[in-house]
This record gives C-alpha cells, structure tokens and sequence, in this order.
C-alpha cells in the first residue's frame, strides 16, 4: 500500500509539473508572439535608421576626403607665390617638379643678369628650390652654365 501511494504521490508531483511547465510554456509563447508583432511594427523605422546610418557613413566618408584635399589646398598656390617673389628679374621657370619634401626647378636668364641686348643670347641655369612642406620661405639656388 506504501508503494502504491508513493507512486501516486510521484504521479501526482509529475502532473503538476507538467502543468506548471505548460502554463510557462504558454506564456513564453505568448512574449515571442508580442515580441515578434513588436519587431514588425520596428521593421519600417528600423530600416530607415539603417538607411540614415549608410548615408551618414558616406558623408563622413566624403567629409574626410574634403578635409585631406583641403589640408594642401594652398601649398602649390603659396609655394608658387613666394617663388614668383624671390626671383631675381630676368629669370624664366621652364619646368618645375614637386616631390613631397625637394622641388627642382629649369629656367632661363640672360648672362650677368642683365636685360637683353638685341642679340643677347640666353644662358640655361640650373636652379634647384628646397622648399620643406610647412614652412613659409622657399630657398632658390641657381647655378649658370655658358651656352655652348
């Protein structure tokens, strides 16, 4: 008799678990449903936050890409402008080449520096300008070859 009411007694524990454990089953069902109806309802602004985020990466994008083309924007413009003031007169730039720190430059002048008779022929020079990015003077040094 003992054994049978244990085992009624276990039985009846079981049940109750099973119950309890549907009952849970149920409302946790229930939340995913609510839960999912939610995520629905958010599907629309959350695809135009995701848009907003896309093109506000792209901005920031094209942003930094201004910001580093803006950072040299008047080197060339200064660089050329401080040349243009230290140049001795009577001197022509025929080619000039930019590489990041050492610029070298080609021109023509006439010999001694003076202004050109009628058949003054022009002398080649040689000019190289040292012009470190950053600072404000550029140094010219001119070397004159004769005219062969």
């Amino acid at each position: 008799m003992a054994s049978v009411l244990g085992v009624v007694i276990v039985l009846v524990v079981m049940v109750l678990t099973m119950i309890s454990q549907k009952a849970k089953i149920a409302n946790l069902e229930s939340k995913i449903k609510g839960y999912n109806e939610e995520l629905a309802k958010l599907a629309g602004p959350k695809r135009l936050v995701d848009d907003y985020l896309k093109k506000q990466a792209e901005v920031n994008t094209k942003l930094n890409e201004i910001a580093s083309i803006d950072k040299t924007r008047f080197y060339t413009v200064t660089l050329l402008d401080q040349l243009s003031q230290a140049l001795p007169d009577y001197l022509w730039l025929t080619s000039m080449k930019d590489d990041k720190d050492l610029i070298s430059m080609e021109g023509m002048t006439f010999p001694n520096s003076t202004p050109p008779a009628s058949s003054t022929p022009m002398i080649p020079t040689t000019p190289v300008a040292l012009n470190q990015r950053g600072r404000s003077r550029a140094f010219i040094f001119l070397s004159q070859t004769a005219c062969q």
